[in-house]
């Protein structure tokens, strides 16, 4: 089902879609710190799960952010 569809059934607009996933990955790291009392948690969860990938060959796709020089930005894709 497109996404599109399920925002419309649901009521609910694109754009306000986008502005809570904007806002749930800006503060992701002050939820961490709220919860932890420190933001390297969530650093060291991510480096552990990428080792695990590699160490077990597991072929996953992640989201990791790199440099993407045609947008001058950088993105989180799979990879």
């Amino acid at each position: 089902m497109p996404i599109g569809a399920i925002i419309r059934e649901r009521g609910e607009t694109l754009e306000g879609v986008r502005e809570k996933i904007e806002s749930s990955v800006r503060y992701a790291n002050i939820t961490i710190i709220e919860g932890n009392d420190a933001s390297q948690f969530g650093i060291g969860i991510v480096s552990a799960r990428i080792a695990e990938i590699v160490l077990r060959d597991e072929r996953a796709v992640l989201p990791i952010g790199s440099y993407n020089e045609r947008f001058g930005v950088t993105l989180s894709l799979p990879a």
